[in-house]
């Protein structure tokens, strides 16, 4: 093996051949390089940026036959994806120099990418798609919703959410200005920009003020907070004047 240190601006080329034509700047107080693999590492200050993004960290570590690259220790990102900001921070951040941009941020994955405020274990963005696993919070401004779930994935367009699947322990919690907060559990949960609403399934339970409802599966719709319940529909409410004995 045959590691030897190499001027950062080498690493700009190698990397920016890689990426089709995209200017990729890639620099560390130290780096060593395999020529014979392809194999490169550095430490101390590492700053990667490409098409908006910057990524800074501890180590990287990257092989340019695989055109993979990993950030480690104490990862941030920031910049623009699209029309959305990115402000991230997590333990290790993967990447390639595919035409199409893919980052999967893992270990504690926290902050904000456009509207959305996030924590959780891992998330992966490619293009218009993200997913989100282990997700302890997801809150989209826009929405004025917050989840939580196992895993959620879907799209965006133009700095908005299109679509969403929520699965596993889902949490939907919703603050309509016109209509009482509301907390929906499930096993399931599907949004939809279209169409306005959020469809949750799977031993359903909602509750809105003082009401309870549950069900086998219902429709959320968002703007108005009117619920709609599908499958034995079961609605607890305290009666007024009512005394407990």
């Amino acid at each position: 093996m045959r590691l030897r240190l190499v001027p950062s601006v080498v690493i700009f080329i190698l990397l920016a051949g890689v990426a089709f034509g995209a200017e990729v700047n890639l620099t560390a107080d130290s780096m060593r390089y395999d020529s014979k693999k392809g194999l490169f590492f550095g430490e101390g200050n590492v700053r990667l940026s490409r098409a908006g993004l910057v990524l800074v960290a501890r180590l990287v570590e990257g092989d340019m036959e695989g055109k993979r690259v990993r950030f480690i220790g104490d990862v941030r990102a920031d910049g623009k994806w699209d029309d959305d900001v990115v402000e991230l921070a997590c333990e290790e951040v993967a990447t390639g120099f595919e035409q199409t941009r893919n980052y999967r941020f893992s270990g504690g994955v926290r902050g904000r990418f456009g509207k959305r405020m996030i924590d959780a274990d891992l998330m992966v963005l490619s293009g218009d798609a993200f997913s989100v696993d282990k997700v302890r919070s997801f809150v989209d401004d826009d929405l004025r919703v917050f989840l939580s779930a196992s895993s959620i994935d879907g799209h965006i367009a133009k700095g908005a959410v299109t679509d969403v699947t929520a699965r596993g322990g889902v949490v939907v919690k919703s603050s309509p200005k016109k209509d009482l907060p509301t907390t929906i559990k499930g096993a399931r949960a599907v949004y939809s920009k279209d169409r306005g609403s959020i469809v949750v399934s799977g031993g359903v339970t909602a509750v809105q003020g003082d009401r309870t409802l549950r069900a086998e599966s219902l429709v959320y719709f968002l703007s108005s907070g009117k619920i709609e319940a599908v499958g034995k529909p079961q609605i607890i409410f305290p009666l007024k004047g009512s005394s407990e004995p």
